[in-house]
């Protein structure tokens, strides 16, 4: 019973003490907020270059479930396998609205 009361005591006793962690956390947030605003101020420019790629490989695609996750190989291509193999009525290829070569 004197231990479960030593216990208590110093459970209560230890609560104005760990205030100091709740300080560490509000530091330590305040860090990190400072940081990402950093960040993203540096890869901001980038992110809104590439937005346009990204969508127009997001609307290329109907359902990502039917993929599984990509794949980098030894030579750098990244490849999406399908999960299941394509039926035999779907087309192989998809021809571009507007076929254009990118240089």
């Amino acid at each position: 019973m004197k231990q479960l009361f030593i216990a208590a005591l110093l459970a209560t006793t230890a609560v104005p003490a760990s205030a100091g962690i709740f300080d560490l956390f509000d530091e330590f947030s305040e860090e990190s907020q400072n940081f990402l605003e950093k960040w993203g101020k540096k890869i901001g420019p980038s992110l809104e270059a590439f937005g346009p790629q990204l969508d127009a490989l997001l609307d290329k695609v109907d359902d990502w479930t039917m993929y599984e996750l990509p794949e980098i190989l030894d030579n750098g291509d990244i490849i999406m396998r399908r999960k299941t193999p394509r039926a035999p009525d779907e087309p192989t290829e998809v021809v571009p609205e507007n076929p254009s070569i990118e240089l």
